[in-house]
């Protein structure tokens, strides 16, 4: 049983390439900072037993040294992502991908040196090609970068030098490095956070709102599936003829970004509409795109006979799958949950859960969610949900909800599934504050109480807001008087496994 390391083991890529690590039999060291991955990514192993997680930057040199020490391979696929996330923060992507990389790359040697042979993958990237006219990349075509006042490609100069430190220690210490160009690796868990656009598109199809395509559309990409790049990665480590040299790992099948958005919107059914976005608007105005980016794959077929199984119409429908799945798991968690004592309650206002979680940090209970009116100005946006929640009627106002909470004791209020509905009195006709502040913990089906558990869970911001809201039917009390649940302990000590 191999032990391997992992860096950036939270991210999209990295965590799907842990599962596959401990899949077939090995023991898998996990570091990541977070700053772009997320614990939940590896839900799927989070109990195993040969997988260690620890929560640290690669930049943390005693961190570097003891996991370097314990394994037998390394894969860094540690590093800055996204084009929005680069082109607003050009110094936090050089730094993230230069010197952990050296940092790394150090400790590796040492161990090297010291008659220890471990194996090196680097993640690197298409955007390393700048912006070189050819129609497709090979692995020996030039670097063209634009101009140092373009923040874009301090993103490929960056991985750039990472490549050159790997090819460094491969000809001065005899490193065995392997190096693996990705081409818009795509796949379930990906974020559209930092500006991926197959993420973007399908929460936008699933939600009803627009597809934004920025500039003409026509962009050329290459889409491949995260499960296909993963294979490819390991087969390449693992294949000691592979040391030294350099792989585009992707599709080489195009598609442009417009054709990319009007086949999401297919295969979801959606209704949405296709917008377009200028760059300036997208990011700033001194952003340069690449019109057209497709991989020569013919050394990597050549090496471990690469043949993607996901093509673009099964990319797509797996990402669309695994979203509603994520959904679908998120509105089903119950009150045994923990951290979570009440299901997030159907209608226009804020859900009961949200407003403990802001009242046991401290804050009052964020806003509730108001229609999305992407026409009028934002000012009047702002002012005329309220405006009209005003004049609402008794009957407009009346809606039904429904609330999944723990029973407590056979008088605890309502089962799930009960209906319950909202207060119709009159404002002159319900009970003071003073009279709200009495009916907790008693069974009371209607909304005035539930301002009245609010005030006490939230303070006196969220009391005026939850009065204010208690005429919308919104939000139920827990009539059981259920405490706020107390957080989950979220720290994790390093070395720490899941299971422990």
């Amino acid at each position: 049983m191999k032990t391997i390391l992992v860096t950036g083991g939270a991210g999209f890529i990295g965590s799907h390439l842990t599962e596959s690590l401990l899949a077939r039999g090995d023991r898998v060291l996990v570091v990541d900072d977070l700053s772009t991955g997320r614990v939940d990514n590896l839900a799927n192993v989070r109990g195993h037993e040969r997988l260690e997680w620890f929560e640290g930057s690669i930049t943390d040199a005693g961190l570097v040294e003891s996991l370097v020490a314990r394994a037998d391979d390394v894969y860094h696929l540690a590093a800055a992502v996204g084009v929005a996330l680069i082109a607003k923060e050009p110094i936090a992507t050089i730094e993230r991908n230069v010197a952990p990389t050296q940092q790394l790359l150090a400790a590796v040697d040492r161990k090297h040196r010291a008659g220890h042979a471990v194996r090196f993958f680097l993640a690197s990237t298409s955007e390393v090609y700048g912006k070189n006219p050819k129609g497709q990349w090979t692995e020996e075509d030039d670097l063209v970068f634009g101009a140092t006042t373009r923040a874009r490609w301090s993103y490929g100069c960056s991985k750039a030098i990472d490549e050159f430190l790997c090819l460094g220690y491969r000809r001065q210490s005899g490193l065995a490095v392997v190096i693996g160009r990705f081409f818009n690796v795509v796949g379930p868990r990906q974020t559209g956070a930092y500006g991926m656009v197959l993420p973007r598109f399908v929460q936008a199809a699933r939600s009803g709102q627009p597809l934004m395509v920025h500039d003409d559309g026509q962009q050329i990409r290459c889409f491949a599936h995260v499960a296909d790049v993963v294979g490819a990665v390991i087969r390449l480590t693992e294949r000691p003829e592979s040391a030294g040299e350099i792989y585009n790992i992707g599709s080489d099948l195009p598609v442009s970004i417009h054709e990319l958005a009007r086949r999401v919107l297919e295969r979801t059914g959606s209704r949405s509409e296709i917008r377009f976005q200028s760059y300036h608007d997208a990011y700033d105005k001194d952003f340069e795109d690449i019109r057209r980016r497709i991989p020569d794959l013919g050394k990597l077929r050549r090496a471990i006979d690469y043949r993607p199984r996901y093509d673009l119409n099964a990319i797509i429908d797996d990402v669309i799958a695994t979203t509603r799945a994520h959904d679908k798991s998120t509105v089903r968690r119950t009150a045994t949950d923990p951290g979570r004592g009440v299901r997030t309650i159907r209608g226009h206002g804020v859900p009961l859960r949200l407003a403990l979680r802001a009242a046991r940090h401290g804050r009052g209970p964020p806003k509730a969610s108001r229609p999305n009116r992407p026409n009028q100005p934002e000012a009047k946006r702002r002012h005329q949900p309220r405006q009209r929640q005003r004049h609402r009627t008794n009957s407009e106002a009346a809606r039904t909800t429904e609330v999944a909470r723990p029973r407590v004791g056979d008088d605890a209020g309502p089962r799930r599934g009960d209906r319950l509905s909202s207060c119709d009195r009159p404002r002159s006709q319900r009970p003071s504050r003073s009279d709200r502040f009495a009916q907790i913990g008693s069974p009371a089906p209607n909304c005035c109480a539930a301002a009245a558990y609010l005030s006490v869970a939230s303070g006196s911001s969220a009391r005026r807001s939850a009065a204010r809201r208690s005429s919308d039917g919104c939000v139920l009390m827990n009539s059981g008087g259920l405490s706020p649940p107390t957080p989950p302990n979220r720290s994790q000590k390093p070395g720490a496994s899941f299971g422990s």
